[in-house]
């Protein structure tokens, strides 16, 4: 059986047009309709009813069964492709969120050996394009943010640590005295916030609808920083984890009481499929142990 039949067979069905298929593949129409007929007989059932031309493409129920298995077999295919040709260059790809990259990574830059650290390739991008190039084979690891529990059965998640939240707040409000806030006392206060993407967010909503308020948000941002210097020319207060360096004078970080607040969690991420290569778990095992868990290993299925 040839993958490509199959990938000529699974965008069949999502474009629904062998003109539209052989467009994407720059292939002729009979090459594609060749690899249908092959599936076919490799299978001996029909996979796509044909009775009118003008209708729209419906699959048999051996048609559903092998559309489903296609796209397994394809992503597996990816992944070992990608798994195998990062083994060869004995590189580590790794991925994560900026914030998780200003926070962390100078901590394991500091404890690698150079050597290794130069086998490890980082990739700065957001929370969610992160973890979808992880279970796509695009990175090997991620270094990932998250609330609570990783519930994501695929990944295997290594929590290396965990942080509370705290209010953000100049110097010059009046409540920057306080030794802690009960989140629905500062909710009339106006908020600077990270966007959507972020953890931080999730946690603000989540604090939101646990005490039925809703906090006026002035201002979103992607950076960080720009949530630190709006704050501190008096702007606003924010919601950011303890694991954020806060290093201006004008500013005081001050706990959230509740007793069912969030907390901030950051962990190392691999597919439970993956079988890394001598290398790669070598430098797999350093990073965990720059994260103060030399006693954790990677387990290499």
């Amino acid at each position: 059986m040839r993958t490509k039949d199959l990938e000529y067979f699974v965008s069949l069905i999502q474009l629904k047009s062998f003109s539209k298929v052989s467009e994407k593949f720059k292939v002729s129409q009979p090459t594609v309709s060749a690899a249908i007929q092959r599936l076919e007989r490799e299978f001996n059932t029909h996979l796509i009813i044909r009775d009118n031309p003008h209708l729209p493409l419906k699959l048999t129920d051996s048609g559903q069964k092998l559309l489903v298995h296609s796209k397994n077999i394809l992503s597996d295919y990816k992944l070992a492709q990608s798994e195998i040709a990062h083994g060869i260059e004995n590189k580590l790809i790794i991925g994560m969120p900026p914030l998780i990259e200003i926070t962390y990574l100078p901590k394991v830059a500091r404890q690698l050996p150079t050597e290794l650290f130069q086998q490890v390739m980082h990739i700065s991008q957001g929370s969610i394009a992160t973890l979808k190039d992880l279970k796509n084979g695009d990175l090997d690891v991620a270094l990932l943010g998250y609330l609570d529990q990783f519930t994501d059965e695929t990944i295997k998640m290594i929590t290396f640590d965990e942080q509370p939240f705290s209010i953000i707040m100049p110097k010059t409000n009046r409540l920057a005295n306080s030794k802690g806030f009960y989140f629905k006392d500062i909710q009339s206060q106006k908020f600077i916030s990270l966007k959507n993407s972020f953890v931080q967010k999730q946690a603000f909503k989540y604090l939101s609808q646990i005490n039925h308020i809703r906090p006026k948000i002035i201002f979103e941002t992607s950076e960080v920083q720009s949530v630190i210097n709006m704050v501190a020319n008096g702007m606003g207060i924010a919601l950011l984890s303890n694991s954020i360096t806060i290093n201006d004078p004008r500013l005081t970080s001050i706990p959230i009481l509740d007793s069912n607040s969030p907390i901030f969690k950051v962990g190392l991420a691999y597919r439970r499929s993956s079988v890394f290569s001598p290398q790669q778990q070598k430098l797999l095992n350093a990073i965990l142990t720059a994260f103060t868990l030399g006693k954790k290993k990677l387990d290499n299925p």
